[in-house]
């Protein structure tokens, strides 16, 4: 595929683009999209060039590490897509425009998503951590997510804090502080759980218990952060911690889909059809 931009543009201008489309494509294909080169102009062209020379000397072309210039890439089954040419195809103008309006709020959550498809080899702590960062994220960023409004928790704040014993150590007391002045937005748990409810469609096919599968991210990503540890009732269960992988994978896929105008239902509907989902329902199936 090839993509040309209405004019030409110097290689840090267009690097931000390209990875917005790499995103884009990489969420439809389900697995990392990277550009074999990019060709641009010099941010200085070079003067005195004669005209038939211009096209030569004043463009640069740049050939990405692991994507040789003419390798091509194994065709992926439409079941092995998450986004079928077949079903972007009458859309491929309103997705990239929504794409593109989304991104720079959401491009933490995108980097943190994409890192794990870049590098398929990652440790499967690393792919939860950074997964479960970039639901996080999106959530906060679409949602916000507060248990009062701020004006009853400028009033209740003060007065948490004023019930700090005098004397207390002066590192706890402004650790205790740090976390006040995020208490009142959700944790990762309660957001857990309103997604499960938004996107029951998904995990009622698969089986879920979903108050279980928070409380099993959550305690997985608390003995990952603080005791550099996976406890035993996730290893146990769900084919272990790739299991509790797949699912945020699959979560935050659909959740990105959204953002390209497909609707809730959509997404789900796109989620189910692929063959990634018929195995992670053979995972949950198995420990039922």
């Amino acid at each position: 595929m090839e993509i040309s931009p209405a004019a030409a543009s110097t290689y840090s201008k267009l690097l931000p683009v390209v990875f917005r489309i790499d995103c884009l494509l990489s969420l439809c294909l389900g697995n990392s999209v990277e550009p074999r080169k990019t060709l641009g102009v010099p941010e200085r062209p070079k003067e005195g060039v004669a005209p038939e020379l211009q096209p030569i000397l004043n463009q640069v072309e740049i050939l990405h590490p692991g994507t040789p210039s003419g390798a091509i890439g194994k065709p992926r089954h439409p079941m092995d897509q998450l986004v079928p040419w077949v079903k972007m195809q009458p859309r491929l103008e309103r997705a990239f425009s929504a794409h593109f309006a989304a991104f720079d709020k959401l491009a933490p959550a995108y980097q943190m998503y994409f890192a794990t498809l870049r590098r398929s080899g990652l440790y499967l702590e690393h792919s939860f951590l950074s997964i479960m960062m970039a639901i996080e994220t999106f959530d906060r960023c679409r949602r916000g997510g507060k248990y009062v409004d701020d004006g009853q928790w400028n009033v209740l704040r003060p007065l948490i804090e004023a019930h700090i014993p005098a004397g207390t150590d002066n590192g706890l007391r402004e650790s205790l502080t740090t976390r006040l002045k995020y208490a009142n937005e959700y944790t990762l748990r309660q957001r857990l759980r309103c997604l499960a409810k938004e996107w029951a469609g998904l995990f009622d096919h698969l089986g879920i218990d979903t108050a279980r599968w928070a409380n099993l991210v959550v305690n997985t990503r608390n003995d990952l952060v603080h005791e550099s540890r996976v406890r035993p009732d996730t290893l146990d269960v769900v084919g272990g911690l790739y299991g509790l992988v797949q699912t945020l994978r699959a979560l935050v896929e659909g959740m990105l889909m959204t953002e390209m105008g497909f609707s809730l239902d959509e997404a789900t509907n796109l989620l189910r059809e692929s063959s990634r989902f018929t195995h992670l329902r053979g995972i949950w199936k198995a420990q039922t």
